[in-house]
């Protein structure tokens, strides 16, 4: 058991069953008949995915328990990570489903890929990915300026214009209107 220095209710989720002791090399697991590899486009939520596989086909990833709770820290899934998924041939439904295996890690990357002319959509559909959540700035001017109280203006966004601002602006509506009305005297 690991050593409660907390106390109280962390005891039970400290419990040395759970804890990882450090690095372990562990063989990557390759694709077998019925599994595929596959990039994440979107998580959809409800344990869902959409994939974006290796045969150029997107398909629904229902994401397993393992990959849930205590596994979810070792085995984290986010768009345009590598994963693999395994095939339902079972079902017969016009959208492909199937089913998350493994999520693999940058470093593994490399000895996933052998560099082969297959691998080019999948590649490509992983650089757009990336791309798509950088930002780029480009020609983008922002300018500054300092007009009236800053702070008094923010607040005035939040609470609506103080009291004192609307008096002031019906004396100048009421002299405004008093400039226009023509005097007889002045023709």
């Amino acid at each position: 058991m690991v050593k409660n220095t907390k106390g109280g209710s962390g005891a039970k989720s400290q419990a040395s069953k759970h804890v990882s002791s450090g690095k372990t090399n562990f063989k990557v697991r390759k694709a077998c008949e019925m599994e595929e590899y596959a990039v994440v486009l979107t998580i959809l939520g409800n344990r869902m995915a959409h994939v974006f596989c290796r045969d150029g086909e997107t398909r629904l990833c229902h994401i397993r328990g393992k990959f849930c709770g205590r596994g979810k820290s070792d085995n984290f899934l986010t768009k345009g990570a590598w994963c693999l998924i395994g095939l339902r041939e079972f079902q017969t439904n016009k959208k492909a489903e199937c089913d998350l295996l493994e999520v693999y890690k940058n470093s593994d990357k490399n000895d996933i890929c052998d560099g082969s002319s297959s691998w080019r959509p999948f590649l490509k559909k992983e650089a757009e990915l990336n791309q798509s959540t950088t930002f780029d700035t480009g020609d983008l001017e922002i300018e500054f300026s300092q007009k009236g109280n800053g702070y008094q203006d923010d607040m005035d966004l939040f609470n609506g214009p103080s009291k004192k601002k609307v008096e002031k602006k019906e004396e100048e509506e009421e002299e405004e209107d008093q400039e226009e009305e023509i005097n007889i005297e002045d023709i």
